[in-house]
């Protein structure tokens, strides 16, 4: 029995994940909310601030 992989094609892959084509009004909102700051988050402050168990 032989076992054969189907092939890959990394620059395709890596393409897929990069490049999004987005027309004016997409790309006005992908801005802003890129532009919006992060909300404030009390959760993820205290995991970020508590001690890790290897320190």
């Amino acid at each position: 029995m032989k076992i054969t992989k189907k092939p890959h094609k990394p620059k395709s892959y890596v393409l897929d994940r990069r490049l999004f084509v987005l027309n004016k009004e997409q790309w006005e909102a992908f801005n802003e909310a890129l532009d919006t700051p992060a909300k404030k988050n009390e959760k993820l402050a205290q995991l970020l601030s508590t001690k890790s168990p290897w320190e």
